[in-house]
Parts: C-alpha cells; structure tokens; sequence
C-alpha cells in the first residue's frame, strides 16, 4: 500500500496541465484553435467554447503558441 501511494504523488509531479479558454474581444469564443509547446510535437486543440487543456510532459519553461 505503501508503494502505492509513493507511485500516486510521483505521478503527479512529473506533468502538468495548462488549461484555459480562448476568446476573442467581445469574449466570444473561439473554435478550433491549435495550442502547442513551440518545437515539439506536443499540442491541443480548443473546443467549440474555446476551452483547451495542454498536457506539459516536465516541469520547466516553455513558449506556448497559438495559431488560428
């Protein structure tokens, strides 16, 4: 049981989500907006509300890009 939860909390620090919701000016959303880690083959898409969650493989910095 131990090991367990030792595997549970190291699982969590080892990724991250980036989570958000893209809007235009009039904070309507906007669809279909390709976001990703800049130089990798990491990414997302947002949905029809323009919300996106970005799974980050390790801690560190990173560009983000949004492309529309």
């Amino acid at each position: 049981m131990r090991y367990l939860l030792i595997l549970f909390f190291c699982s969590f620090s080892v990724s991250a989500q980036l989570k958000g919701r893209i809007t235009d000016r009039n904070n309507q959303p906007i669809s279909f907006v390709n976001i990703y880690i800049e130089n990798s083959y990491t990414g997302t898409t947002s949905n029809e509300q323009g919300h996106y969650e970005l799974a980050i493989p390790k801690p560190g910095k990173y560009n983000i890009v949004f492309q529309f």
